[in-house]
């Protein structure tokens, strides 16, 4: 991240500002001296705060650090001098516009034997004197976070055209289009609720991507291949519904060394992400891949969102496309589904030979 754009709403600023002119009044008239206070000193502190605000944002910050990609011990001195800057000069010039004007209560006991400084309700002072200071910290740190939520975006949305061409031509063929829609879709939902762990999650989109990108149209994979794929499938999945611990996920150690066609699994997943309830501990989402008497077995269950009422057109485009390729394979296989209860079960055997 190069230098740092701040992009103003003007109307929602001045609706913030609105907003803590009222909070700020309400807490100096009723809890900070709950009594009559001057106006001048009201309108004095309010209009440091919208200073300090955008002299930090717009002119302070961006000199101390005009690289964010940097930020490094030197920058870090340099914010840390702005910022001590700021604390020392807001004080000194609230003192100087007081005693020019004398409407502020803070400012010089000239009157005492020693010179002093009188500051009425010292901890409130302090708190709502830098307030603005504190505002553009955090406002700082909101912006880095959009803007770096914005470059994320833009590179999952460009992530397809950095496949070479024959990436590009293989995934046509061996990734059904309406999947990686999806799992675009999913990554960039995620990236705009978690910028936090962005990374990750494209990690888990490559991983994906890659592996069904560089298979030939007719290629098969292993079990053990696919299986790690769709656990990579199922984080994304997790993660979007913000669960970890309603899913049982098997598979036999004696299947992963079969040969499968690619998105065997995650295809029949693919339903778990649009269509099941993750939230019921009693009805866990449930996936089992095993081997016995030279078949490979897939039974997959979950409850359902939409209710009875047949299979989700979703899932009936998925197993659509997985039989296509079944049939086309020439393996014999037998495919079950059924839905009662709002509970949706899928039974596959197929015939490894």
């Amino acid at each position: 991240m190069g230098e740092l754009k701040f992009r103003i709403n003007k109307a929602n600023h001045l609706a913030g500002w609105a907003a803590w002119a009222f909070f700020y009044w309400l807490y100096c008239y009723f809890v900070a001296l709950r009594e009559p206070f001057h106006w001048g000193d009201y309108f004095g502190f309010l209009t440091i705060h919208i200073v300090s605000f955008y002299l930090s944002v717009l002119i302070l910050f961006p000199f101390a650090n005009p690289q964010w990609n940097r930020f490094n011990l030197r920058t870090a001195l340099r914010m840390g001098g702005v910022v001590l800057a700021e604390v020392i000069a807001i004080p000194v010039l609230l003192s100087a516009v007081s005693a020019v004007m004398g409407t502020a209560d803070v400012g010089l006991d000239t009157d005492a034997d020693e010179v002093t400084v009188n500051i009425v309700n010292f901890l409130d002072q302090v708190v709502f004197l830098y307030a603005g200071v504190i505002f553009a910290l955090f406002y700082l740190k909101f912006a880095k976070v959009e803007q770096r939520r914005d470059e994320l975006e833009a590179e999952v949305e460009v992530l397809m055209i950095r496949l070479n061409d024959l990436q590009q031509a293989n995934l046509q063929q061996s990734l059904i289009p309406h999947l990686y829609a999806n799992l675009l879709r999913t990554v960039n939902e995620l990236v705009r609720a978690n910028p936090t762990k962005a990374a990750y999650y494209m990690h888990l989109f490559n991983q994906i991507v890659q592996f069904y990108a560089g298979l030939k149209p007719g290629d098969l994979v292993w079990m053990g291949d696919e299986e790690a794929i769709a656990r990579a499938f199922l984080k994304l999945i997790q993660a979007k519904h913000g669960v970890t611990d309603n899913l049982v996920f098997e598979v036999e150690e004696a299947a992963l060394g079969l040969t499968v066609i690619p998105m065997q699994v995650t295809l029949i997943m693919e339903n778990f992400d649009k269509y099941a309830v993750w939230d019921d501990p009693e009805h866990p989402v449930r996936f089992f891949v095993g081997y016995h008497m030279a078949h490979l077995v897939l039974i997959a269950t979950n409850k359902t969102l939409h209710g009875s009422g047949g299979m989700p057109l979703g899932t009936k485009k998925g197993i659509k496309g997985m039989t296509e390729a079944l049939d086309f394979l020439g393996r014999p296989y037998t495919l079950q589904t059924n839905e009662q209860d709002r509970v949706f079960r899928l039974y596959l055997l197929m015939d490894i030979g």
